[in-house]
């Protein structure tokens, strides 16, 4: 009895104190400061802003637990964990909440199945990783950084969870920033999202690392994904070995670089849109046979498909890679659907041979479309070199249709001052075009204007120019825009600002179409002789016809609707058309 009674002391003596606090599941709502008198001690009140967390704590599924706009500093003891199998939610005040582990430590916090919350404006600092099970929680407004992977391999590490993650900035973590599991089914939403220098670990992942999608797409869009340059992470990884449906995914208007790939999938069943993306410079592998893909599809199947439209992709060591010797399907473009694609300036130097440029290597049985798209030259002989299928490698691989490819020329789309960027102005004037004389003229009727102008400028993809929209342009004289394509055909073009109340700008001559934005009055001005004058609306619907005169002409726009207008005038010499916004 007394050797017993001296193993039960000696048991308790070196057994860790481990305790934890779970509320009472009545439907209970906690704040962090009505933890602290209900919780027995795991919570600890600092001061009126300040809590700490010093053992671990269970929200239990009929409970909910809320952050207070007094709370603004949430402390973590190390390796403790908040559970949520009920409700966690904050809204996002205007000072922030910041809900951190000290230095050298980590917390947890979980979300377990049927949980819900809705988190904002929240600044996690040295996570441990997050875990999200069959919940649904939306992050929005919030920051993670210095995660480590102690308890999960992502920062938001997920397994049958969709999540929303709007707005939010990862940076700094040993993991990726987002990751779902290989052996279950997510479609998170990563919306607007800057994540730079995640998978600091340098370990085989993507800053966002996916599994398969459910049946809503994985959607991520308008994010910046910048890499640390670590030569075995890359930039979006999404991998679908399980056979058990198609994973789906929609990536647009993201700028992605300086990772080991750009993006990849790889699998069985993929059906993936990208558009309007921006992938440069992920060069950081360590050899071209290890990764460096601008894009990559890694097939199984091919059911594994990919639609790539009105992407640059540029300065990485491959530009578009079907990589290995399965099927998968490619489509850069048709015949009736061209591509619009910029692949230009991805080279590497392959089994150390000669630096020779990859804009499209088909590393496969499968064909692939690659239509209307530009790969830096607009020579199509330039193009061929960039393209690598069966033609250069041999009948064992695809081939990829090209022709006809995109031509890129240094021209202007559009050139627009804005009312609201442009103090003085009382409407939006869009800037008329004149492509073979290389000039764009603005057409404005105020009374009163300032020299300096701050315009709006659209290039087509891929060209850039030495006025960046927002910029001062002074029009008190004609002002020079250089227009440069990639492949280094440049233009000038002039601008000019027409205006006949004050002699602000030079005066027009010819035949002329003003609007008077304070009277609603459309004026046409030296038509020199009889013509006709047709306005449509942006439906191309007739909305005024008339005959002009010798003199000016006026039509009394006051009855139309708001909206923009374009008035085409012609007089037998002249043909003209100018764009109104009628308000």
């Amino acid at each position: 009895m007394k050797k017993a009674f001296l193993f039960l002391l000696i048991f308790i003596l070196f057994s860790p104190a481990y305790s934890q606090w779970v509320s009472p599941n009545v439907g209970n709502d906690f704040t962090f400061n009505e933890l602290f008198f209900a919780s027995g001690g795991a919570v600890e009140k600092i001061d009126d802003h300040t809590f700490r967390v010093v053992q671990d704590i269970t929200i239990a599924p009929a409970d909910g637990l809320s952050i207070d706009i007094d709370e603004q500093y949430i402390y973590v003891d190390d390796a403790v964990t908040i559970t949520i199998q009920g409700s966690f939610d904050c809204v996002q005040h205007e000072t922030g909440i910041v809900m951190q582990a000290d230095p050298g430590q980590h917390f947890n916090l979980n979300f377990e199945s049927n949980s819900t919350g809705t988190l904002s404006g929240i600044e996690f600092i040295r996570g441990a990783g997050f875990s999200l099970v069959e919940c649904e929680v939306t992050f929005e407004n919030c920051s993670f950084h210095d995660f480590n992977m102690q308890s999960q391999s992502g920062a938001l590490d997920c397994f049958n969870a969709s999540p929303v993650i709007s707005h939010c900035s990862f940076f700094n973590n040993e993991g990726p920033a987002i990751l779902t599991a290989g052996n279950g089914s997510s479609s998170p939403q990563i919306l607007y999202c800057d994540l730079r220098n995640n998978v600091t670990s340098n370990s085989n992942m993507a800053q966002i690392n996916l599994g398969p999608s459910v049946n809503d797409s994985i959607r991520i869009i308008g994010c910046s994904i910048i890499g640390g340059r670590y030569n075995l992470s890359g930039g979006i990884g999404i991998l679908d070995l399980t056979m058990s449906g198609t994973t789906k995914a929609r990536i647009s208007d993201n700028y992605i670089a300086d990772n080991r790939y750009g993006y990849m999938h790889q699998g069985f069943y993929f059906d993936v849109l990208l558009t309007d993306n921006v992938i440069e410079c992920n060069n950081a592998a360590a050899s071209p046979l290890n990764g460096g893909g601008g894009i990559a599809i890694y097939g199984v199947d091919d059911a594994c498909k990919a639609t790539l439209r009105r992407n640059i992709v540029r300065n990485n060591l491959w530009g578009v890679l079907a990589a290995f010797s399965h099927p998968c399907h490619i489509d850069m473009g048709t015949e009736d659907d061209w591509g619009y694609n910029c692949v230009y300036d991805n080279v590497n130097t392959m089994y150390g041979m000669e630096e020779l440029a990859y804009g499209f290597y088909n590393n496969g049985p499968s064909d692939h479309t690659a239509i209307g798209n530009y790969w830096g030259s607009n020579d199509p002989v330039v193009a061929e070199s960039m393209i690598w299928d069966q033609t250069d490698m041999g009948i064992d691989f695809g081939r990829v249709s090209y022709l006809p490819i995109l031509q890129l020329h240094p021209v202007i789309t559009s050139l627009t001052l804005t009312e609201e960027a442009n103090p003085g102005l009382c409407q939006d004037y869009f800037g008329e075009i004149n492509y073979d004389e290389k000039t764009i003229v603005f057409n404005v009727m105020e009374s009163s204007l300032p020299a300096v102008f701050h315009a709006d400028i659209v290039l087509p993809l891929a060209v850039s120019s030495d006025y960046h929209s927002g910029e001062p342009l002074d029009l008190s004289e004609p002002a020079i825009i250089n227009v440069t394509t990639p492949h280094g055909e440049s233009q000038a073009w002039t601008v000019r600002l027409v205006n006949n109340f004050d002699g602000i700008g030079e005066q027009e001559t010819g035949l002329q179409i003003r609007y008077r934005p304070d009277s609603k009055q459309i004026v046409i001005s030296e038509t020199l002789s009889k013509g006709s004058v047709q306005v449509y609306n942006t439906l191309g619907q007739t909305v005024f016809s008339g005959v002009t005169g010798l003199d000016t002409y006026t039509i009394d726009a006051n009855s139309w609707n708001r909206g923009i207008y374009i008035v085409a005038v012609s007089n037998g010499i002249q043909k003209k058309s100018h764009k109104v916004m009628v308000r």
